[in-house]
């Protein structure tokens, strides 16, 4: 009985060793949940925001020398500027105007500088200045996306330029001393490639191109832009060269065909032929007067191997001044006759004269309707020679020994 309530106190005794450990243990629990709730507080609990503000900005190395600005320039644009130990400017972050970032960067010594930014229209561009500020180099992009490289001389005078077009065509262009364009030269999308000369007043005076299916072609053009002279190869495999007079008019062509036949011709103001010239590849050539008319007023030809029987010939017909009918045609074949011929108004043929190889001689004469009215013949194998009057059906009517 003693055992037990010893036992009975020993428990009670633990039991409440216990109660107060689990307070404490509480008291402490309470405690570190306060705490952690005031710490959650104070980092939800932002500190107020501080301001600095000023005109200008300094930054000074250990020497006490300033190496940057942060600040307005003269135009009231911000700018960040980073110096040498002497003070010069190296690089310069800021805004030239509304719109127009910039970043200079300054080469040592007497080089000058590179400026890379936007311009007012929002085109990318990047500059290239000397020592005393000339513009020397640009290189950017314009609002079509064309890229565009122009160098420029001391003076700021373009000096040559360089433009791609989002249509993949090359520019380019050589300037003198004074800003001029002289020299010209393109590669186009389609294919072709060419050429320009410039006087010194910019005008274009000569032309070159090669079209994209290989053909070329030079132009010659007066002081106000008229084209003047022009050559070119054709696809046939001929080749021409016009002259036009100062109204553009083409007055006379020089040209060969791809079979080799050559000719030329001088052309009236409107166009139509005056005199023409031509020789073919065979040997046939022949020579033209013309009034404006479609048929020549006087033509002379020759012919090598395309006469009667293979043989050479030549010929000269004369026409009439109004309409270009022939009113008299010489013929002559190689060992072979010569012949005459007269044509009447009409264009009908009314005289014959004849000269055979063998020494024959004849004349002919007819009417109107081309028959023969009176022959006369003389020479011949037999020397024959006499008079015929021919009735209009051919029959003899008179014959003269």
């Amino acid at each position: 009985m003693q055992d037990l309530e010893r036992r009975l106190a020993v428990l009670e005794a633990e039991v409440a060793s216990l109660r107060s450990s689990r307070g404490r243990l509480r008291r402490a629990g309470m405690a570190a949940a306060a705490g952690l709730l005031a710490a959650a507080g104070l980092g939800l609990a932002r500190p107020a925001e501080r301001t600095v503000e000023a005109e200008r900005f300094v930054l000074l190395d250990a020497e006490g020398r300033t190496r940057a600005t942060l600040g307005c320039g003269g135009a009231g644009e911000p700018e960040f500027s980073l110096l040498t130990p002497e003070g010069a400017p190296a690089a310069v972050l800021g805004l030239q105007g509304p719109g127009f970032g910039s970043l200079r960067i300054r080469a040592p010594g007497p080089l000058g500088e590179i400026e890379v930014g936007t311009t007012l229209l929002g085109q990318p561009a990047l500059v290239v200045k000397d020592a005393e500020g000339n513009l020397r180099a640009t290189l950017g992009l314009s609002n079509g996306l064309s890229a565009g490289l122009q160098l420029y001389t001391g003076a700021a005078v373009p000096a040559f330029r360089a433009v791609t077009t989002p249509e993949k065509s090359v520019l380019l262009g050589l300037f003198d001393g004074r800003g001029v364009e002289r020299f010209g030269a393109s590669v186009l999308d389609r294919g072709s490639v060419g050429i320009m000369l410039f006087d010194r007043k910019g005008e274009v005076r000569t032309s070159a191109i090669v079209e994209k299916d290989d053909l070329p072609a030079v132009r010659l053009y007066d002081a106000g832009g008229k084209t003047r002279a022009e050559m070119e190869v054709r696809g046939d495999g001929g080749a021409g060269m016009g002259l036009r007079d100062s109204r553009g008019s083409l007055r006379a062509v020089v040209g060969i065909s791809g079979a080799g036949d050559s000719g030329f011709n001088a052309l009236a103001a409107d166009g139509k032929p005056l005199v023409t010239l031509g020789a073919r590849a065979n040997g046939d050539m022949n020579l033209a007067f013309s009034s404006g008319g479609t048929k020549p007023l006087a033509e002379f030809g020759a012919s090598m191997r395309n006469g009667p029987g293979g043989k050479a010939f030549s010929f000269l017909s004369l026409g009439s001044s109004t309409d270009g009918r022939s009113r008299m045609q010489l013929q002559a074949l190689e060992a072979g006759p010569a012949r005459l011929g007269l044509f009447d108004e009409e264009g009908r043929f009314r005289t014959a004269l004849s000269v055979a190889s063998g020494g024959q001689a004849g004349l002919g004469i007819m009417d109107v309707e081309g028959n023969p009215r009176i022959s006369v013949a003389w020479g011949g194998p037999e020397k024959e020679q006499g008079l015929l009057n021919l009735s209009p059906e051919g029959k003899v009517l008179h014959r003269l020994p």
